[in-house]
């Protein structure tokens, strides 16, 4: 469970981590580790984002903002507004903008409509989305409506709405007045002031859209002039809610135009829907349940019987990064019951072994063979050969055999012994990483020098995999630049494993310190890392990014499913 701790909750202290694994692993050893604990107890998802914030769960925010000189306007927003309510979790303060009245104002009808507060620049601040409308003045907005902008640029608030949504309406005195021109310059000073404006491709009717906003000839008493407003509305909420509060399940393809296109197989409605047919799915309210989570499963398994890693925290932490980041569920656990072929529930799509030691699992009811066979790929990492040892781990020359040739059958070799840490030079074959990785992994992350100092625990395995039939050496160890090598000129510490029809093999021997399993500049001032380069330092967490990029992931996000699914929309000639 500790390194699921340390993944999730960057505030846990990794030497108070290393001080509870080694007693638990102490206990285990004492107790003797049963495989069949619960795998509820020791298994440990990892979220995909940082922890909760009051966005997680709070309702979506809209201000809907207008001016309006004869209460057409002003009767658009009441719509719009009501639009925004069709999605559930979803909250609006529907205000009018500040200013004197002019001598042409309506205000008897302005009157009649009722009254809403004035809009001030608190409420701004406070929307996730904002639907702003004016009354088309001159093909442009009202003087009103330009002013409190004008205003809320001056008084500081400049540079602080980037990343809200906005949209806009217009009311206009005749079809074709430009009403359209004034939905174009609302969304000119929204975008000045950061906000991300959209189109709507919606049709409510056959012949009837608001590309651009919602616009309307006088007041919006035509069905189909209020259609729009409210599909506006809609729309902003939807978008509020699946970019601001990460609702995936509120995109319109996932909601309101899955409906539609469940009902006319098409983005445009047929001439032949009734104005009852339309107006009901206009009209429609949105309570929309979160998503199934369908991502692939990255198994990390950590245990560890004899020696413990104090860097297996660490490690654990980075490669549920790397997961996650990749579209992978990260799943964190050290119980043996999770790596048996038949009983546990847990059906990995990738599993990644960190830091194994000991008998890491029962050799004889074990996943693995099928989990190749069925395309899936294994990751490991530094000493995840040295499980299933025959003696204690060696420091220094004494060989130590294995148990089990299981490892040995996977990866192609197991650990022997090590030297203790000390500064080695990693041959870096370019030729190889191109042909694996691509020029693209080469030119991104991956070191462009051939011969990279580290500081590492440099491990002996029990033969050289370089001339195995589908496998890659992707770096050396240069055994002339430190002590304790035992396999002469031909020694690899990285490399791949890509059988046709089976999954694929990654191995990476490096990895005994913390600070390797990072790729930003770390502030590391211990005497093995001082004198080392950058490429030194981030070589082993920059091959496992790329590893995963290679092993690639099954997973299609819902909304890039729809994208790519032609039967989404069932258009007829």
């Amino acid at each position: 469970l500790v390194p699921a701790m340390d993944a999730i909750s960057e505030t846990v202290r990794l030497d108070k981590c290393h001080d509870a694994l080694k007693k638990s692993n102490q206990n285990d050893i004492k107790n003797g580790a049963s495989s069949r604990t619960s795998v509820t107890e020791q298994v440990t998802v990892i979220p995909t984002s940082s922890p909760p914030t009051t966005k997680g769960c709070r309702k979506g925010r809209i201000l809907v903002l207008y001016d309006s000189s004869t209460s057409c306007t002003k009767l658009m927003a009441k719509i719009v507004a009501e639009g925004c309510l069709q999605l559930d979790r979803t909250e609006v303060r529907l205000r009018v903008v500040p200013g004197e009245v002019n001598h042409w104002d309506n205000t008897s009808k302005l009157k009649d409509t009722g009254s809403d507060p004035e809009a001030t620049f608190e409420d701004v601040i406070w929307a996730d989305g904002i639907a702003c409308g004016s009354p088309t003045n001159l093909g442009c907005v009202s003087w009103r409506f330009k002013k409190f902008w004008d205003d809320f640029s001056q008084a500081g608030y400049w540079g602080r709405c980037d990343g809200k949504l906005g949209c806009a309406f217009s009311s206009v005195g005749g079809t074709n007045g430009g009403a359209e021109l004034v939905c174009q310059a609302i969304n000119n000073i929204l975008m000045n002031f950061g906000f991300a404006c959209f189109g709507v491709t919606d049709y409510v009717s056959f012949k009837t859209t608001l590309h651009y906003g919602a616009v309307c000839a006088k007041a919006p008493r035509e069905e189909l002039d209020q259609m729009c407003c409210r599909r506006l509305g809609l729309r902003l909420a939807e978008y509020v809610g699946y970019y601001i509060l990460s609702r995936v399940e509120t995109h319109p393809l996932l909601n309101s135009k899955r409906q539609e296109a469940k009902v006319w197989g098409s983005p445009i409605p047929p001439r032949s829907a009734s104005s009852e047919q339309l107006l009901t799915l206009n009209k429609a309210t949105f309570t929309p349940t979160t998503l199934p989570d369908n991502r692939p499963i990255c198994l990390i398994y950590t245990k560890m019987v004899d020696y413990v890693h104090e860097s297996t925290p660490a490690a654990a932490t980075f490669i549920a990064s790397c997961a996650t980041e990749r579209g992978f569920r990260a799943v964190v656990s050290s119980s043996p019951y999770v790596m048996r072929k038949n009983g546990s529930t847990l059906n990995p799509d990738l599993i990644v072994f960190i830091n194994l030691s000991g008998e890491a699992f029962d050799v004889n009811d074990h996943r693995l063979n099928d989990h190749l066979a069925a395309g899936r790929p294994i990751l490991g990492l530094h000493a995840c050969l040295a499980s299933f040892l025959d003696g204690e781990d060696a420091v220094g020359g004494t060989k130590l055999g294995h148990k089990t040739n299981l490892i040995s059958e996977i990866f192609g070799c197991h650990f022997v012994n090590h030297p203790p840490p000390q500064k080695g030079v990693c041959i870096v074959d370019h030729k190889a990483v191109s042909k694996i990785f691509g020029d693209s992994a080469v030119e991104a992350d991956l070191p462009k020098i051939d011969r990279v100092e580290v500081y590492d625990e440099f491990f002996n395995y029990t033969r050289s995999v370089r001339n195995d039939p589908d496998t890659t050496v992707l770096v050396s160890l240069d055994e002339c630049t430190y002590t304790g090598g035992e396999m002469g000129q031909d020694h690899p510490i990285i490399w791949t494993k890509e059988k046709p029809g089976q999954g694929k093999i990654f191995y990476c021997g490096l990895g005994h310190f913390d600070h390797l399993y990072t790729t930003t500049p770390t502030f590391d001032t211990s005497p093995e890392s001082e004198q080392i380069t950058v490429e030194g330092c981030h070589l082993c967490a920059n091959f496992i990014k790329a590893a995963f990029d290679w092993l690639g992931t099954p997973f299609q996000d819902p909304i890039e499913a729809i994208l790519c699914d032609p039967t989404y929309y069932k258009v007829s000639s």
